[in-house]
């Protein structure tokens, strides 16, 4: 990827047009250091956008947040937060919570299974020819109220993250443009 960017900066493509982004922060900082020892201007680097797919999605959701209808003043939620979220939720459904509730690896599989569930209907909506994720109605309800309570708390997590930057790209046509 390092080369592709020093390759664009070669062909006068302007640093503040470029964006990288990586999985690790681990791997945004290497790619700076190989561009900075190709190019040896620190400034350079300095102009491009490098940044992880979670931060860049909270960059952009910041930076957009008034547009979107989102605070920008919103708090990132981790693993724990969204442990303690969904625990609370899962007070309410006992046929669920017995089942989920056995340790955190299991509420953070529920997440991941709402998460699915939600990305896959944002891909059917967009018109992707993808098979349903099929949830029954309660857990549908339950990652309802997972939303809404993050919603309450000013707080998204990473896959909020990534699913309102992908939603405002799609259906927002001022922001896209």
């Amino acid at each position: 990827m390092a080369e592709r960017v020093i390759k664009a900066l070669d062909s006068d493509i302007k640093p503040e047009e470029i964006l990288c982004l990586t999985f690790t922060n681990r791997a945004a900082e290497e790619m700076i250091e190989r561009i900075n020892k190709r190019i040896g201007e620190k400034g350079i680097s300095d102009s491009l956008t490098l940044k992880t797919f979670h931060g860049f999605c909270a960059y952009f959701i910041k930076n957009e947040a008034k547009e979107i209808g989102i605070p920008s003043d919103f708090v990132i939620f981790d693993e724990d937060d969204q442990q303690e979220t969904l625990k609370k939720i899962l007070d309410n459904y006992p046929e669920i919570s017995s089942k989920y509730s056995e340790n955190k690896r299991s509420i953070l599989n529920l997440i991941d299974l709402l998460y699915k569930y939600r990305i896959n209907v944002l891909e059917r909506e967009i018109g992707c020819k993808v098979k349903p994720v099929v949830l029954d109605r309660t857990l549908i309800e339950v990652g309802d109220k997972y939303i809404a309570d993050l919603q309450e708390q000013n707080a998204l997590d990473f896959n909020e993250l990534v699913i309102i930057t992908l939603k405002t790209l799609y259906f927002n046509k001022k922001v896209r443009n």
